[in-house]
């Protein structure tokens, strides 16, 4: 069956349903418009997986971070000294050995294993922390040496007349002998507490250069220059904030 339909009706038509059809239209148009971006979106996956791949990546940035803060959290109380090795500066000394031999790692786990240590002996005893580790880590060569491993002496205290404990002789000196780093600590602060160091009590625990230069005239170290080596590693490696913890 054949339809004739003339402008004239069309647009008779146009004018009676004008608002039917710019709705219709607009439907239409969004429809489309629709399709369109769908379409784009199934032909480009990647863009789709962008933003999963950099919450992925800010998920394992954010991890990491405090991974890492929790591993220097749990270092102890050097976390923010400068721990570069201190083998720069090799001072004259009687004995062979130089901290230069030790490896940096070595020489900041020492510091690292012992911070806790002479914080708690210079709360008793009222001796400098910095003093005590400084002159542990010079005489002991970072635990490196004989003494220290073979003898847990890490101050390289003698068998003085009044000593009874067990004792080593190495290179024809006579050492004492402990059974554990810890005793060496406490030894080595009742040593410098008794006797011709007790005047030392009378300096204040947080001047760590009259420490040093006193020490080394009451012939505590073995060393030629023991109060300018024990000062530059304190210097060196911040160790006074010890003094206040």
């Amino acid at each position: 069956m054949k339809v004739d339909v003339s402008i004239p009706q069309i647009l008779e038509y146009a004018q009676q349903h004008w608002f039917k059809l710019i709705l219709l239209g607009l439907f239409l148009y969004l429809f489309t418009q629709k399709d369109f971006s769908f379409s784009i979106n199934l032909s480009d996956p990647d863009e789709l997986e962008t933003p999963a791949k950099e919450n992925g990546q800010k998920t394992a940035a954010k991890k990491a971070y405090f991974t890492e803060q929790t591993k220097l959290k749990q270092v102890g109380m050097l976390d923010h000294f400068d721990l570069s090795p201190f083998s720069k500066s090799k001072p004259k000394r009687k004995t062979k050995s130089t901290l230069g031999k030790v490896s940096p790692y070595a020489q900041e786990q020492y510091l690292k294993r012992f911070a806790k240590v002479v914080v708690e002996e210079r709360r008793k005893f009222g001796i400098p922390s910095s003093i005590l580790l400084a002159s542990a880590f010079l005489q002991s060569h970072a635990g490196e040496r004989t003494i220290a491993q073979q003898s847990n002496n890490h101050f390289a205290i003698p068998c003085t007349t009044g000593w009874s404990g067990p004792s080593k002789n190495v290179a024809g000196q006579c050492y004492r002998q402990y059974e554990n780093a810890w005793m060496s600590f406490r030894d080595n602060s009742l040593y410098l507490s008794t006797g011709k160091f007790s005047k030392l009590q009378s300096i204040d625990s947080t001047d760590y250069q009259a420490w040093a230069v006193r020490l080394e005239q009451l012939g505590y170290s073995e060393y030629d220059n023991f109060a300018q080596q024990v000062i530059q590693v304190i210097e060196h490696y911040g160790l006074t904030a010890l003094d206040v913890r």
